[in-house]
């Protein structure tokens, strides 16, 4: 299924899945978006806070399901990650979502929604640019975003890397469905009914955050055994942002990967300002010389 695309005068409805979010933390990300010419939404408990969450498992699916059903708006926008998302995925109107094939944008703990809802009815979204840290008008990639919003722009090449420290690691080719995001949140819906069956070759993105190497390899490790790792056809590890830098983390697991498939590291994509975002859940093909990820 291709990426749903939305074009500047669309609604954009903003929920909280996971952790609850104040206003002026995502107020000048919203601005950028009217600036864009989208019309900005509110879910009715984006603001609330039940413990740690944006409202109770009921309130924070209320209003995924008021986007859902509502004409005017064509996208959902999470503000922000955190946790809790993954105790939405029992909750949510799987049947509505696959008819209406709303784009769901969010990162980092949104992981959860992405995979779940690819698994369960193939509708693919955005992972990136939250609005607490990286939908902010200095990240270089804001162009490419709002392209890649409006259907405009589907591929990532060499020269709008051309300031990134992107390094080939294994050169090559690869073709497959395009499948990423944070790697805790990813291994946390393992034996789950929400995490995909693939039965074709992935194009695999991954981050993380404040991870020791020792877990980041434990991790992979249980891919590894859990057959995923066996799909991969190509790599593009981004940053595994640790203490004041960054894990250099695929000479520690290159074993866990099939051998000879083309591998991509320190793509700027993870849990910083200046970002990129990905589609999760499309086709495309991976060149690495020069750097090119196409989708359609």
């Amino acid at each position: 299924m291709k990426l749903p695309t939305i074009q500047p005068g669309a609604g954009i409805g903003v929920v909280a899945p996971g952790e609850w979010v104040r206003p002026k933390d995502i107020q000048s990300a919203v601005d950028l978006l009217k600036e864009q010419g989208y019309r900005i939404y509110y879910g009715n408990h984006l603001f609330d806070q039940h413990r740690y969450f944006s409202g109770t498992v009921a309130q924070r699916v209320s209003d995924i399901h008021q986007f859902l059903y509502d004409k005017k708006v064509q996208a959902i926008y999470a503000a922000r990650g955190g946790v809790g998302s993954a105790q939405l995925l029992p909750h949510l109107d799987w049947q509505t979502w696959q008819k209406n094939k709303k784009l769901l944008i969010g990162f980092s703990d949104i992981t959860a929604l992405q995979w779940g809802i690819w698994g369960k009815i193939g509708v693919p979204s955005i992972s990136g640019m939250t609005l607490t840290l990286q939908l902010q008008p200095g990240n270089p990639y804001l162009s490419l975003f709002f392209k890649m919003l409006s259907g405009k722009h589907q591929q990532i090449t060499a020269a709008e890397l051309s300031h990134e420290k992107v390094q080939v690691a294994r050169s090559g080719t690869a073709e497959g469905i395009l499948m990423g995001g944070t790697l805790t949140i990813i291994n946390s819906l393992l034996g789950t009914p929400y995490f995909p069956q693939f039965d074709q070759p992935l194009i695999l993105f991954l981050e993380d955050v404040k991870e020791p190497l020792y877990r980041l390899e434990r991790l992979l490790v249980q891919l590894q055994q859990a057959g995923v790792l066996r799909q991969v056809a190509g790599l593009i590890l981004g940053r595994f942002l640790w203490q004041e830098g960054q894990h250099s983390l695929w000479p520690i697991v290159e074993y866990l990967f099939p051998p000879d498939i083309p591998v991509i590291v320190n793509f700027p994509y993870g849990h910083f300002p200046d970002s990129c975002p990905l589609p999760v859940g499309v086709r495309a093909r991976l060149q690495t010389d020069p750097f090119i990820l196409s989708w359609n």
